[in-house]
């Protein structure tokens, strides 16, 4: 029983939902009608109008009633409907303004960011210019110390032999002495150590001056 009128109570209610969108298309389609109709008898008033077909007496002052009548409406409908443009125009004009000017201001923007880079690629220009001419000065410097590392290092090696010969000689001297004092003391008045030769009588020289006066001649 109570799946009988479960049934009964879900077939009425589509019955209703069918019934009311029924009567919801049946209002749309009558307003688009009355809406139709009312474009369609207003065109042919306009119409009727402009043909100048109108009768004489009672007919011809109601036509022309009407005609003022629509003259009127389509005058009021003309001003709002140019009101309108009117406004869509000006609406237009300040659109296209404020996007002529968001162009035009971001034209600036870009243009300022260009002279800003080339700006800085001068400046980066001259100072990549100015680190050539160093590097080429410090390459030229750097060769300069090199030239005279290679002086001075010949000039210590020049030294050291003067240093290794000194020593050499006066341990040999030494060791002659301790050996027999009495035939070195004899010898020296005839014998000469350092020869006779240029080299040896440079040597003898070297050998007799002060060792701060061979390290200022060496440098």
């Amino acid at each position: 029983m109570s799946q009988i009128l479960l049934d009964a109570s879900r077939s009425r209610f589509m019955i209703n939902s069918t019934l009311r969108r029924g009567t919801h298309l049946v209002l749309s389609f009558s307003v688009v009608f009355l809406y139709w109709f009312y474009v369609f008898s207003k065109n042919l008033l306009r119409m009727t109008l402009s043909g100048g077909t109108f009768s004489s007496g009672t007919s011809s002052g109601s036509s022309h009633g009407t005609h003022s009548f629509g003259s009127e409406g389509d005058m009021e409908l003309q001003a709002r409907m140019e009101l309108k443009r009117k406004r869509r125009m000006e609406s237009n004009r300040v659109s296209a303004k404020r996007s002529r000017q968001r162009k035009q201001q971001h034209l600036d923007d870009l243009n300022s960011q260009v002279d800003q880079l080339r700006t800085t690629k001068q400046q980066l220009i001259t100072a990549l210019n100015n680190t050539t001419q160093n590097y080429a000065a410090a390459e030229a410097q750097n060769s300069v110390l090199r030239t005279q590392m290679i002086e001075l290092e010949s000039r210590l090696s020049a030294l050291r032999d003067i240093i290794y010969y000194m020593n050499a000689n006066q341990v040999s001297n030494a060791a002659t002495i301790n050996a027999n004092p009495s035939t070195i003391i004899s010898t020296t008045a005839n014998y000469d150590p350092f020869g006779t030769s240029a080299w040896n009588s440079g040597m003898q020289q070297m050998v007799q001056q002060p060792i701060d006066h061979l390290l200022y001649q060496c440098f």
